[in-house]
């Protein structure tokens, strides 16, 4: 049978849909389902005394991560798990500028989430968003990485380091995970465009910015933002004949460095070009405003920077 399925493949005799099953890769053949089941219990349902969000386990003794936009202002709150058990939370800190907040419950039966590492995102990537949208509880969507490193004018937040997905995420998803195809967590939902507007363009905030945040506010209660003590601006094309960078080299250059700070005590120069900041590629000034800022002062973080055709590295210690 196997030896005729061949051979009418070969000749196009097979229906389309039959052959392009063939082509296609083992995770799409197999569908999601053993992936969502080992990811599922660590997406929660939070219940508020004025709306409904998702939010992800993300420590065994009962932290969970979500948007700050999502428990803000809130009175009452309890958490639903996968298995419908639900329990009373309390909130530990809220952080509107990168709109993540931390909550705890009390339960110590909790699936936690597997951290990943959003550093090494890249374009394409599939992506499975999990949360609850319009009380449609612990929904499941699929697509891919559509572009990294994304700002909005028109977003809440102060600091802006978005995932663009074009797996939906609609009122309810906010605070829910954003997974790998293996199950790890790389980003949190946070906001989509209404369809009415644009179809297709959602954002969620990588876990690496997100994980430095949540770890003050579950410390401290608070977050402080580290600064590199410079002022940058954005690659025009002409900038890397005229100042010597390889033609691949893609960052922000150094307009103004404060003598004395973070960036001056490293070694940095004015018309240094910075390609990464705490293994983060960095594009866009916001996006390099976003990942100092999710780091607390006296951080050392890796810099990367090109001097003319020389790429250089340092250990830079943030300011407040």
């Amino acid at each position: 049978m196997n030896n005729v399925r061949i051979i009418a493949t070969t000749l196009g005799l097979l229906p389309l849909w039959v052959q392009a099953e063939d082509n296609l890769p083992p995770l799409q053949k197999q569908g999601y389902h053993e992936i969502v089941k080992k990811i599922a219990s660590s997406v929660v349902h939070l219940r508020t005394n004025h709306a409904s969000g998702s939010g992800v386990i993300i420590s065994k003794d009962g932290y969970i991560i979500t948007n700050s936009h999502v428990i803000d202002g809130v009175t009452s709150l309890m958490i639903e798990t996968r298995s419908r058990d639900q329990f009373p939370a309390k909130i530990v800190g809220i952080d509107p500028g990168s709109d993540i907040a931390v909550i705890k419950t009390s339960s110590k039966h909790l699936s936690v989430a597997q951290l990943g590492d959003s550093s090494k995102l890249e374009q394409g990537e599939i992506v499975i968003a999990l949360g609850n949208p319009q009380f449609n509880l612990h929904s499941v969507a699929v697509g891919i990485v559509s572009a990294l490193g994304r700002t909005d004018r028109r977003a809440r937040e102060d600091i802006q380091n978005y995932i663009q997905t074009d797996a939906a995420i609609n009122a309810g998803n906010s605070g829910g995970g954003l997974f790998d195809s293996t199950g790890k967590l790389i980003g949190i939902n946070s906001w989509g465009f209404k369809k009415h507007i644009a179809e297709g363009l959602n954002y969620a905030i990588p876990i690496n910015q997100a994980m430095n945040i949540a770890e003050q506010l579950i410390e401290n209660g608070a977050v402080q933002r580290g600064k590199l003590g410079i002022e940058v601006y954005e690659m025009e094309p002409n900038d890397r004949q005229t100042n010597g960078f390889p033609r691949h080299a893609v960052g922000v250059l150094v307009s103004t460095i404060l003598e004395g700070g973070p960036a001056d005590r490293a070694g940095l120069k004015i018309g240094d070009l910075i390609t990464e900041l705490d293994r983060e590629t960095i594009e866009y000034s916001g996006v390099l405003q976003a990942v100092a800022g999710s780091n607390p002062p006296s951080r050392k973080v890796k810099i990367v920077y090109y001097r003319k055709s020389q790429k250089k590295e340092s250990w830079i210690t943030l300011s407040n």
